[in-house]
């Protein structure tokens, strides 16, 4: 995390010391997890993901809290250095201590578990039981999710009143990021573990290049990172990569 950009550094420090303060009754911890602990950010794309655990309230109290976190965030959302930063996940302790995996993301657990980084209070994901069918329902949810939403923008949006250059850009963004969410997905469900967005090609190609046609994805990556890429090219090969994709966890 040395590496990180400033604004990145004082949005982490400004943000943990408000929560800390303003909401130190109610906090359990504020756990950084993400590429920004797994040093595979990407300046300008990588959020602050942030998990917030806050101990069990009345409803009524909670409201409050609820109020108070609400105006820190609304603060750092209208500073044009901050607004994009922050991802964050509000979660009681008594879903942890549960184990309720429906009401918590299994991946976004583990990775607070295996690489989270406290900045206030505790981490209590460390002593988090995760199971694996709980990662492996939590990938194919991932990849599913992304298929279907991909799907449905291309069906609803309404791309006649784009001009064909620009359409063609956007469906590219969109193309690209249901790839690689796919494939994370795919890649949780069939037991890859603790990999990063930037990982994702480097374990196609060692362990599935048999698989999943690299090509794409490598294009995929290339939209992402505003390279040179044949646009038409990469929609064309998009919908047989998602299908081959998305029966591996059928």
């Amino acid at each position: 995390m040395s590496q990180l950009p400033p604004e990145y550094k004082m949005f982490i420090k400004k943000y943990s010391k408000t929560i800390s303060q303003q909401l130190k009754d109610e906090l359990v911890g504020l756990v950084l997890y993400g590429s920004l602990t797994m040093n595979s950010f990407i300046p300008g794309e990588s959020d602050c993901n942030f998990f917030l655990v806050l101990k069990d309230e009345e409803p009524s109290a909670f409201k409050e809290t609820f109020k108070k976190l609400e105006k820190i965030n609304e603060g750092f959302m209208n500073d044009p250095l901050f607004m994009t930063l922050l991802d964050l996940t509000v979660v009681h302790e008594s879903i942890l201590k549960s184990g309720d995996f429906q009401k918590l993301s299994a991946i976004k657990a583990y990775m607070a578990k295996t690489n989270g980084k406290v900045f206030g209070g505790t981490n209590p994901f460390e002593s988090l039981d995760i199971p694996e069918e709980a990662l492996k329902a939590d990938g194919k949810q991932l990849a599913m999710t992304a298929y279907y939403r991909y799907l449905n923008d291309l069906l609803s949006l309404r791309w006649g009143s784009y001009d064909p250059s620009e359409a063609e850009f956007e469906k590219s963004l969109i193309a690209m990021d249901t790839v690689f969410q796919v494939t994370q997905g795919v890649l949780w469900y069939l037991g890859e573990r603790g990999f990063s967005k930037n990982d994702t090609i480097i374990l196609v190609e060692e362990k599935y290049s048999d698989k999943l046609q690299k090509q794409v994805l490598k294009d995929a990556e290339a939209v992402r990172l505003g390279s040179t890429v044949d646009y038409a090219q990469f929609l064309e090969s998009v919908p047989e990569y998602l299908s081959t994709a998305i029966k591996l966890i059928q």
